[in-house]
């Protein structure tokens, strides 16, 4: 089993436990490989979530001002959901993490849940945002499971 883990997660452990993965057991082994996972998509949805605000802002860039003006409230949520995902890495489940990156747009996503919501109103609501999106997406991913199965 050890063989499995793979050579960054070596660095890791090392860095989080300041020990060799043959001096851990295979139980600690699994928890650290977990967090090590997690982390890893924290890392995975925050390239993609700027990877898109980067082409958003570059699409605005391309408007006339009146344009840029009108979609001011997307432009400032849209950075703060960014940011929130940089800075305050959710607590999501790694389905929520995995869902969140299986869609075409993750940010537009996202925001699209924030308009449609009357319950999400500050920065901190951005972590609800995150959960409530990702498990709309888990729903959505196993209806059309279940009817491509029927």
């Amino acid at each position: 089993m050890r063989e499995e883990y793979d050579y960054d997660f070596a660095y890791y452990v090392k860095d989080v436990t300041d020990k060799k993965i043959t001096e851990l057991t295979d139980e600690h082994l699994e928890k650290l490989y977990a967090e090590y996972e997690i982390g890893n998509l924290a890392c995975d949805l925050y390239e993609k979530v700027m990877r898109e605000h980067d082409a958003f802002i570059k699409a605005m860039q391309m408007q006339d001002p009146d344009y840029i003006i009108k979609a001011a409230y997307e432009i400032v949520w849209k950075q703060n959901i960014t940011e929130y995902i940089e800075n305050e890495p959710p607590c999501l489940t790694k389905e929520q993490y995995t869902a969140l990156l299986s869609v075409n747009n993750t940010l537009h996503e996202l925001y699209c849940e924030w308009l449609s919501s009357s319950e999400l109103y500050t920065y901190d609501d951005i972590e609800i945002l995150l959960k409530e999106t990702a498990e709309a997406i888990i729903i959505s991913m196993k209806r059309n499971q279940q009817e491509g199965d029927s």
